[in-house]
């Protein structure tokens, strides 16, 4: 299967149902090195709700932006597409500036289905997602 760069984008909106099926398929292995705790139809709780809006506005340049400005938290997700147009991979960074602190928390993940690893997708995510961070930095 053929891999090209047009199908590595950020994650819109209209991807979170399909990324959490993506999770929920992973195996227990996958999931025990790569457990978020903000994705999967199984993990659902208030936590997991609060992620869910913070993800969906992070889609949005606008509202990521303003999220940053007024020192909210946001996601900077991206995705892999298959040919079969279902989610081979998912990364992300999780950025949380504080206000009195001045001082920035974040964390990174990424994940890649089994049958697409080996596939140079994970590298390549990293690489996009770093890019991007680069470019949203203040």
């Amino acid at each position: 299967m053929s891999f090209t760069r047009s199908i590595l984008n950020r994650m819109r909106a209209r991807d979170i149902k399909s990324l959490h099926k993506m999770y929920d398929s992973l195996s227990l292995e996958s999931k025990r090195i790569f457990h978020p705790g903000f994705i999967g139809f199984r993990s659902i709780s208030f936590r997991w709700l609060v992620a869910q809006i913070i993800l969906i506005a992070s889609t949005i340049k606008s509202t990521r932006n303003l999220l940053l400005r007024f020192y909210l938290p946001i996601y900077m997700p991206i995705v892999a597409i298959s040919e079969r147009k279902e989610i081979a991979g998912f990364a992300y960074l999780f950025v949380k500036r504080r206000f009195f602190r001045k001082d920035v928390q974040d964390s990174l993940g990424i994940v890649v289905k089994k049958n697409h690893e080996g596939k140079g997708i994970g590298s390549r995510l990293m690489s996009v997602l770093l890019m991007l961070a680069r470019r949203e930095k203040n």
